[in-house]
């Protein structure tokens, strides 16, 4: 901004401070004496959207799908493939830390036991493969991450084997590990085979990872591998996560043991979510269960588990905590979403999180303008127009 520019913007400033002070209190008149607040942006730049401003968000909420890896088969999912194909995301974004959240994660994990914690159940093999290549290559993670992001701008699907093993190395040492794996997916079994760039660790971790039945593989990936996608950007945070697991280990106990954490569940619903879920895999299709989990019912059901939260039974007020660094959590995902979507044309994100995630995520994406949430159910309706 030049001088001129800043001299506007500082001249405006003052007037509104001039006028905070000299034009009298704000009077809260009470309920329905005006617009609900916040209103005034829908009432005035809302009318002027269009599918040409909007991105396309279409969260998916989905089993974990490691948890089923003794009965899952590739054939279950291809009808919930095929669908989805009919989004044609431009981008796909899956429950995994982002490059950020690592990074703080093992900055803290020394002086934080909770932060070793979560690193141990989510992204230990992320960031110790992350550490392996930056030594490897002689960079810090942000020079990686600026590596990989060149070499995709530069045409990731018409990358050279030796190209791409290049791109593997750069994403690992940035912490995108679901990335690199979708790379090493695009180089052919034999190249890979042949391969003596990466550390055999690394080839293994790789290898491993194409074979997991984790969702990120099995639909994201998969997903990405038929539109040609090179890149999965990841948007989980579990920062909230450190914060609970930091408080007193006698609370903790407590908490989770409050027998009304079971009692206030809606056990009708969880045995007709079993009983739905065993007839879809014995089915061999997976697509039914999915539409479902996608719905309303399933949303209202499925939020029950929190309700022993809301009871006040807790003196240290550690319940109310928790729920609150849930709700936090959600809004970290949305705002980690909202980046993914914003672009200089309208993109189309396909968003693969825990279905317990779609409800809280549907509705912090839907008040804002430059996105429009789609639902399954509108891929097998009105489409995606």
């Amino acid at each position: 901004m030049n001088v001129r520019g800043r001299a506007s913007g500082l001249s405006v400033l003052m007037v509104g401070m001039a006028c905070s002070a000299s034009c009298g209190p704000i009077v809260d008149e009470g309920p329905g004496a005006g617009s609900i607040p916040g209103d005034a942006i829908h009432e005035v730049l809302a009318p002027r959207t269009s599918s040409r401003f909007q991105s396309q968000v279409l969260v998916l909420g989905t089993l974990h799908l490691s948890g089923e890896k003794e009965r899952l088969e590739p054939g279950h999912l291809l009808s919930l493939l095929d669908l989805l194909e009919r989004f044609s995301p431009t981008r796909i974004a899956v429950e995994s830390f982002t490059t950020d959240e690592v990074a703080l994660l093992a900055e803290l994990e020394t002086d934080v036991p909770a932060a070793a914690q979560v690193l141990d159940m989510f992204a230990r093999g992320t960031l110790t493969a992350g550490r392996t290549m930056q030594r490897a290559l002689g960079v810090h993670r942000v020079a990686a991450d600026g590596l990989a992001r060149a070499a995709l701008e530069d045409g990731g699907s018409s990358l050279t084997d030796d190209q791409r093993l290049a791109l593997v190395a750069w994403l690992l040492a940035a912490y995108e590990l679901n990335s690199a794996a979708l790379q090493w997916s695009y180089l052919s079994p034999e190249s890979r085979g042949r391969d003596q760039t990466l550390p055999a660790e690394i080839r293994d971790l790789l290898d491993g990872r194409l074979e997991s039945p984790n969702e990120v593989v099995t639909l994201a990936s998969a997903l990405a591998r038929r539109l040609g996608l090179q890149r999965l950007h990841s948007i989980d945070s579990q920062y909230d996560g450190v914060r609970t697991l930091s408080a007193p280990e006698a609370s903790l106990e407590t908490l989770f043991s409050d027998p009304m954490r079971g009692e206030l569940r809606d056990r009708e619903w969880a045995a007709r979510a079993d009983s739905l879920k065993d007839a879809a895999f014995a089915a061999g299709d997976l697509l039914s269960l999915y539409r479902w989990m996608n719905g309303q019912e399933y949303q209202r059901g499925d939020l029950t588990q929190w309700n022993w939260l809301f009871e006040g039974r807790h003196p240290d007020g550690l319940d109310r905590f928790r729920y609150a660094m849930w709700e936090l959590r959600n809004i970290r995902q949305a705002t980690q979403i909202m980046d993914v979507a914003a672009s200089g044309r309208p993109e189309r994100v396909l968003v693969v999180v825990g279905s317990s995630h779609k409800p809280h995520l549907d509705r912090l994406l839907g008040v804002h303008l430059t996105v429009r949430t789609v639902q399954l159910a509108d891929l097998e309706t009105a489409g995606t127009s």
